[in-house]
């Protein structure tokens, strides 16, 4: 039983400023956030003049509304030494442009804004190079994620797909069922069941896990997975509250002597 899924939100917004020949571009230019949690954002800053060299003497950001009060810059380790210089055709190509941080109070949501790269011809100058927009998307899984890694939220080993704790059990089921992903918890997981030659599972989603999509599949032999011989037997009371029962809609015997079921989660955000 395993969660499989995967997001993949890339998207990449690069614009000019007041000089043609500076190109700032984010990749991604969205990023997943929880409350409290710096995001980092990397990207490439290239001069594509072929005659003249820039200077890259810092960063700006316009922030309003609502990012204004939850989003606040952290570092920009670019330009933490000394400003740099781009000679003509070159590019900076960084895993960290710059970093900012949502506050802890931050609701879910879309947190966007505008960061500017400034310098020029000379050392001290600090026009505006070139811009670009990103956006910091917190949803609950992040902010679930914030809650049990910490300031580890953004490593790998608290990934959707990671299992931190080596219990068989990734980090994004660990959320759907609402386990602990620092503590080895396999003991716990419901068990499928026979019931009436049929083979029964049961689970109780996470309430709180709004931006889930759950699914059992079934499989004669784990390699081919597909819900389209699994039914929803769920009561109409359902004992406990919330709880969910899945079946193989064919009883087990001689024709079908072993069938496996599966929980699958997939992320909607």
């Amino acid at each position: 039983m395993k969660a499989l899924c995967a997001i993949a939100f890339l998207s990449c917004l690069a614009c000019g400023a007041a000089r043609g020949d500076v190109v700032l571009s984010l990749t991604p230019a969205v990023q997943y956030g929880g409350h409290g949690a710096e995001i980092v954002f990397s990207g490439t800053i290239t001069n594509t003049s072929v005659t003249d060299k820039v200077f890259l003497n810092d960063v700006s950001f316009a922030l309003a509304g609502t990012a204004a009060a939850n989003l606040a810059p952290e570092s920009n380790s670019f330009f933490a030494n000394v400003p740099g210089i781009l000679l003509p055709g070159e590019s900076y190509t960084s895993g960290e442009i710059f970093r900012v941080k949502l506050s802890s109070g931050a609701p879910v949501g879309d947190y966007g804004g505008t960061v500017g790269v400034l310098g020029g011809a000379d050392i001290s100058a600090g026009s505006a190079l070139a811009s670009s927009a990103f956006l910091v998307r917190e949803t609950p899984v992040e902010n679930w994620r914030v809650d049990h890694f910490g300031e580890a939220a953004a490593s790998p080993a608290a990934a959707d797909l990671a299992d931190f704790e080596g219990d068989g059990i990734r980090n994004l089921l660990e959320y759907a069922l609402d386990l602990d992903p620092m503590v080895p918890d396999a003991a716990v997981l419901p068990p499928p069941l026979i019931e009436g030659g049929y083979l029964t599972f049961s689970f109780v989603p996470n309430p709180a896990a709004t931006g889930l999509t759950y699914s059992v599949e079934s499989s004669l032999e784990l390699e081919n997975w597909g819900p389209a011989d699994v039914e929803d037997v769920t009561p109409v009371v359902p004992d406990p509250p919330g709880q969910k029962t899945f079946r193989y809609r064919h009883a087990i015997g001689p024709s079908i002597p072993r069938v496996f079921l599966r929980l699958k989660a997939i992320r909607n955000d």
